[in-house]
């Protein structure tokens, strides 16, 4: 038991140290993702989020908008950059869900009960995982990695 608590002490200060700069836990995972998989699917993956971040940063300076009261940072908050990247994220699997029952690969009830059960593991992924992931910097990683195996073809 205290080699398991020893491991996990040793896991969660590396998420800490290596989360403790998102952009290049990021940049890190992007780079991985574009040199072990070097297909035209990842490249897209790769430029529409950039292009997201671009449109979110300049829509912050252009709106200006201040954060809330006791908000942790002090950069413009309008819009918010993490709702553009989830709402890209959830449009785009809606989008390719549909494509999948258009090109034929499943019916729309399959792709229904897959999303289902994708929408039930989400729920209980967040509410398990959520009190571990409240340090910012360990989410930056969780989201570094989730990023870099976003792409697969089935």
């Amino acid at each position: 038991m205290g080699r398991d608590k020893t491991l996990l002490a040793g896991i969660e200060l590396g998420l800490d140290v290596l989360g403790s700069s998102t952009q290049w836990a990021v940049a890190g995972a992007v780079g991985v993702a574009l040199i072990t998989r070097a297909d035209v699917d990842t490249l897209v993956y790769v430029l529409g989020s950039l292009i997201n971040a671009v449109f979110s940063k300049v829509l912050k300076k252009t709106i200006n908008q201040v954060r809330p009261d006791g908000a942790q940072l002090s950069d413009p908050g309008m819009p918010s950059s993490h709702a553009m990247t989830q709402t890209l994220l959830g449009m785009y699997a809606l989008t390719a869900s549909l494509w999948r029952v258009k090109a034929g690969f499943h019916t729309l009830p399959q792709v229904a009960v897959g999303a289902a059960v994708g929408a039930v593991d989400a729920v209980l992924w967040y509410h398990l995982c959520h009190p571990y992931l409240l340090s910012q910097a360990r989410l930056g990683v969780v989201c570094a990695v989730d990023a870099a195996g976003v792409g697969g073809k089935e």
